[in-house]
C-alpha cells in the first residue's frame, strides 16, 4: 500500500485527552494546510476537546486502549499516507515547529523528534542538564 503513495505524503495526528482550553489557543496556530491529511486521536474527552475538531471538520476516533503508545499504533493503522506527525494539543509543543520537522523528513530523515527540552536554557522534569539536538544524516539509497 506505502509503494503507490506519495512518498513525502503526511498525516498530522491530534492527540488529545481534555484539551479544550489549549486546543482552542492552539487551532489558529497550526499549519493544516502544509499535510494532506489530519486525524485527532482521544482518550475519551468530556471537556469539549471533540467539539473543537467537529467545528473544524477534523476527524478523530477515541482510543480503544489508552496510552501514548496506543495512540500512535492507532494512527499508524489508520493514516493513508507515507509519512506521519504527531502532535500533542496540550500547549507543551509548538506548532511553529512542525514545517521543520516536514522539512528533516523532506531531507530523508526516517525520524524527526521535537523536544520541549532541548534548547540552552531549558530544563526539563528530571532536572537533566546538556540536552542538545542530535541529528544523524539521512541513509542514502
Amino acid at each position: 500500500m506505502l509503494q503507490s503513495m506519495k512518498p513525502d505524503s503526511t498525516t498530522l495526528i491530534l492527540l488529545s485527552y481534555n484539551e479544550r482550553e489549549a486546543l482552542g489557543k492552539l487551532m489558529p496556530l497550526i499549519p493544516f494546510t502544509l499535510f494532506d491529511a489530519v486525524l485527532a486521536i482521544d482518550a475519551g474527552s468530556t471537556d469539549g476537546t471533540l467539539d473543537i475538531y467537529e467545528a473544524h471538520a477534523i476527524p478523530y476516533v477515541l482510543q480503544e486502549v489508552l496510552g501514548r503508545g496506543n495512540a500512535f499504533l492507532m494512527a499508524q493503522d489508520r493514516v493513508q499516507t507515507a509519512r506521519i506527525v504527531f502532535f500533542s494539543t496540550d500547549g507543551n509543543e509548538d506548532p511553529n515547529d512542525l514545517p521543520t520537522m516536514l522539512r528533516y523528513l523532506d531531507e530523508g530523515y526516517d525520524l524527526v523528534i521535537g523536544g520541549r527540552f532541548i534548547l540552552t536554557g531549558s530544563s526539563s522534569d528530571n532536572n537533566c542538564a546538556g540536552w542538545a539536538e542530535r541529528t544523524n544524516r539521512p541513509r542514502q539509497p
